[in-house]
């Protein structure tokens, strides 16, 4: 088996693809499709849609030398299509998850262009949808009811159980669960060492001690995470994310980066920003009021 090359080459001084790299941050139509009109390009982003690879793997995959496939991922590298990330004797390749999203968005942009729909990033507002016509019959025997607020709160409840199928689907296809996936990218956003104790995990992930500990153990017995002892605290230990497990948890988020995300991506970047605002507020103040069990009842009851 070929042995990877070394990261740098006396020959391998790299240049820039002739390619401006505003094209793609404007908008514009060609950008990482440009990228990808080279064959060998193309089949080597291919093979990295499933997961990060290292050289040796990518040319099983593709027939063609190490050195060309080098200097290809030397040149994608460059133009920002893919990342590398080293991992012990071997470098990883992976597609830049901001780049698979400008390329979607390019290939919507075109599709639109050649008259596939009308050109709009997403429905208009005044788009009346099955749940606006179901509060509207609501409102007609309840005339106090919150329809804009219950039609809110429908919307997102139905969005997060088809993007928790998302979830789940990229999970498994990963042979991992969506708990899982959850727990470990609340290890890596703990930072370098990616450790935690259980306690700080469970307020990293916002899940009950008993859930994380739960999913622990099932991380454990799969080799994502492992434990170590507390030197800072005896009575604890601290929940180590392996490379193993960072580079699943890479694998799934960079999968539902490309092929999960599309309604989002669908929304102009004002649209995006304007939704990321509202439910950080919604969420801010939701997760300071009492559970409804608390709450008084109108007229003083409980």
């Amino acid at each position: 088996m070929n042995k990877p090359e070394p990261e740098n080459t006396p020959d391998s001084s790299p240049r820039r693809m002739p390619i401006a790299p505003s094209t793609a941050e404007e908008g514009g139509v060609w950008g990482e499709l440009d990228l990808l009109a080279d064959p060998l390009r193309r089949a080597i982003f291919d093979r990295l849609i499933d997961g990060p690879l290292h050289v040796n793997a990518i040319v099983q995959g593709v027939g063609v030398t190490q050195s060309a496939v080098s200097q290809q991922l030397k040149k994608m590298k460059l133009a920002g299509l893919v990342n590398e990330e080293r991992r012990g004797k071997y470098v990883l390749y992976s597609p830049c998850p901001k780049a698979s999203q400008r390329l979607l968005r390019q290939l919507d942009l075109l599709r639109r262009r050649l008259g596939a729909e009308p050109e709009r990033s997403a429905p208009p507002p005044e788009r009346r949808d099955a749940i606006d016509a179901n509060m509207e019959k609501w409102a007609k025997v309840w005339p106090q009811l919150d329809t804009i607020g219950l039609s809110t709160f429908l919307r997102i409840e139905l969005i997060n159980a088809r993007t928790s199928e998302a979830m789940s689907a990229a999970a498994q296809k990963f042979g991992m669960k969506s708990a899982e996936v959850r727990l470990l990218s609340g290890l890596e956003r703990a930072g370098p060492p990616f450790e935690a104790t259980l306690t700080e995990l469970s307020q990293i992930v916002l899940s009950s001690l008993p859930a994380v500990s739960k999913n622990v153990s099932n991380a454990e017995k799969n080799k994502f995470v492992e434990r170590r002892a507390n030197a800072g605290d005896g009575r604890s230990s601290l929940l180590r994310l392996t490379e193993h497990g960072r580079e699943s948890l890479h694998n799934v988020l960079n999968f539902l980066a490309v092929y999960n995300m599309r309604g989002f991506r669908q929304l102009s970047p004002e649209q995006q920003q304007s939704l990321a605002q509202a439910t950080r507020t919604l969420f801010a103040v939701t997760m300071r009021q009492p559970a409804a069990a608390e709450e008084p009842m109108p007229g003083g009851t409980r």
